[in-house]
């Protein structure tokens, strides 16, 4: 493969994986796992005439990989763990294939016991590992964006870069980054599980695009280019946009809004109408770092390119692309965005409406009050008051009750005749 520097060509070879061979990619997250993701999902009709199988129906492992590592996203909960074991039983079944599969969500595993449990789930032997590794100046903006939209983060751009890199901060809060991307900390746990020769990190940088794609079909035998048609994954929003959600999300955590209804409201809602609203002169990138951040964040880079030479496994790509290269300091004033367009803002409350009307098309009615005296009725609860469950009896409950209806009116007319 060209353009591999002197750590790849120790692993000199050919990447094609034996027939039957599993190959389960964990990210980490922010690595271009969703346009991997996207774009086996394009081609998996595809797939069985190179003897190849897509292990999901949807596009990467989900509720199975919450199960086996005993975790899920803000909002929801940890799923039994029999999806994980019925998942395993659909693999097994996939045959003589060679299967790939992807979450982005066991990137995070540092615990050995759960990397073996995966690993032994999967097939044991058959199981060969592949994730991907990106300068962590690269990541931090994408991933700072991430939190906010996902995790409801309040902190800062230039507070969460802090956490991230000061060495001890007092929270923890860093460690959710720097844990996952931490190469020391996420490899020796699979280690534990597979050999050094089936565990292929790629190394990303911004020269070669392809990279990541190009890797995958090389070792699922898949002709060249098939994979490279992942477009549109994890658009990003302006910095102001991320400034308002993030803002947005402080005044939630002082109301105490209930977090499932939130959710809802601005990833379906407001992440997808600032996306939709028309670029505006006002729109900002992320900025750079800031000045104190250089020097930190510059000596991290530098010791993890020694971690990864001195990892054992097979790296394929350029160890020097994850070093911080000479850059400016981001001017103060641009690290707290006070604009954004008119557009972008009516865009993001339009689509939050559309959400919020919907979910009251199935809203609930209050109890009614009995006859004489008039009483005070309690407000009517809304959809945030409601279980996925109790959404589904009521509806169950209104279609048998006009089943009924309609039953009773059937048998009058009978009668009448």
């Amino acid at each position: 493969m060209p353009g591999h520097n002197e750590v790849e060509s120790q692993h000199e070879g050919d990447m094609l994986l034996p027939d039957g061979a599993l190959l389960l990619h964990i990210g980490p997250s922010k690595t271009g796992s969703t346009a991997i993701q996207i774009a086996f999902d394009q081609v998996r009709d595809q797939l069985g005439q190179y003897g190849v199988a897509y292990s999901t129906t949807f596009r990467r492992v989900l509720k199975p990989g919450w199960a086996v590592i005993g975790w899920a996203p803000p909002g929801h909960p940890v799923p039994d763990i029999g999806y994980w074991s019925r998942y395993c039983e659909r693999v097994a079944n996939m045959g003589g294939l060679r299967v790939c599969a992807s979450t982005e969500d066991f990137g995070q595993v540092q615990n050995a016991d759960v990397a073996r449990t995966i690993v032994r789930g999967l097939g044991g032997d058959r199981v060969h590992i592949v994730s991907a590794a990106r300068a962590y100046h690269r990541l931090l903006p994408s991933y700072w964006q991430e939190m906010v939209r996902t995790n409801f983060d309040t902190r800062t751009y230039e507070e969460w870069l802090h956490d991230v890199l000061d060495a001890a901060p007092a929270d923890g809060h860093g460690w959710a980054f720097t844990g996952s991307h931490n190469v020391t900390r996420t490899v020796p746990a699979w280690l534990s599980a597979v050999a050094p020769e089936r565990y292929t990190l790629v190394v990303l940088g911004d020269e070669d695009r392809t990279l990541l794609p190009d890797v995958f079909e090389e070792m699922l035998g898949l002709p060249s280019g098939m994979l490279r048609v992942g477009t549109g994954a994890n658009s990003s929003l302006s910095f102001n946009a991320v400034e308002v959600l993030r803002r947005l999300n402080e005044i939630r955590g002082q109301k105490d809004w209930r977090l499932d209804y939130y959710e809802q409201l601005t990833r379906q809602g407001y992440v997808r109408g600032a996306l939709d609203a028309p670029r505006s002169s006002l729109d900002r990138a992320i900025p750079e770092l800031p000045e104190w951040s250089i020097e930190p964040l510059a000596r991290l880079s530098a010791a993890r390119v020694e971690e990864v030479k001195d990892l054992g496994v097979r790296v394929v790509g350029n160890v020097d692309d994850l070093l911080l290269p000479p850059v400016s300091a981001a001017d103060p004033e641009d690290l707290s965005p006070e604009q954004i367009s008119v557009e972008a803002v009516t865009s993001a409350l339009s689509k939050m409406m559309d959400v919020a009307l919907t979910k009251k098309l199935v809203s609930r009615t209050g109890p009614t009050g009995g006859r004489g005296k008039a009483q005070s009725q309690p407000k009517p609860p809304t959809l945030a008051d409601w279980t996925g469950e109790e959404l589904i009896r009521e509806l169950e409950r209104r279609v048998k009750s006009r089943i009924g209806r309609e039953a009773g009116r059937y048998s009058r007319r009978l009668r009448r005749r």
